[in-house]
């Protein structure tokens, strides 16, 4: 595997998972943590680093 085609499977791999923090916002649904609940505000900053990291890895393949 190539570093243009991992950039692109990482990116959108985390691109993915920012939509479904999003979505898991959006519906009000928690993250559990080793058995603890974590606030739903925390799907927003999940949401924020997977955008980010999904961003980074689609420029970094070109």
């Amino acid at each position: 595997m190539n570093q243009k085609t991992f950039c692109l499977i990482a990116g959108l791999i985390f691109s993915f998972v920012a939509v479904l923090h999003l979505g898991m916002f959006i519906l009000g649904q928690s993250v559990i943590v080793f058995g603890q609940q974590t606030p739903v505000w925390s799907n927003v900053v999940i949401a924020l680093f997977a955008a980010y990291f999904g961003y980074q890895g689609l420029k970094l393949r070109k």
